[in-house]
C-alpha cells in the first residue's frame, strides 16, 4: 500500500459514495511514498472516526482498475466461512 493507493481510495470513496463519508475533505495530497496530507474545509473532530468507516477502506489503484468493482464485494457467506 503507498500514499497514491490512500489518495485514490479516499477520492474515491468520497467522489463516489452515496453516504457522503469523508464531507469536509477538500483536498488529499501525496507527500511521499507512504504519506498523506487530508485538508479540511474547517477543523473536524470526527475526521479519525470517518476514515475507519468500512465505506473509506483503501484499495490498490491497480486492484480496482484492472478487476473493477464488482470484484471487490463480500458476501456474508465469505465473511462467516472461517
Amino acid at each position: 500500500m503507498t500514499a497514491e493507493d490512500v489518495k485514490y481510495s479516499l477520492e474515491r470513496s468520497a467522489k463516489e459514495s452515496a453516504m457522503n463519508r469523508l464531507s469536509g475533505v477538500t483536498e488529499v495530497k501525496v507527500i511521499s511514498d507512504y504519506e498523506v496530507e487530508i485538508h479540511l474545509a474547517s477543523p473536524n473532530a470526527a475526521l479519525l472516526a470517518m476514515l475507519t468507516d468500512a465505506g473509506n477502506i483503501i484499495i490498490p489503484k491497480e486492484e480496482v482498475e484492472g478487476w473493477g468493482d464488482s470484484s471487490l464485494s463480500i458476501s456474508s457467506e465469505q465473511v462467516h466461512s472461517n
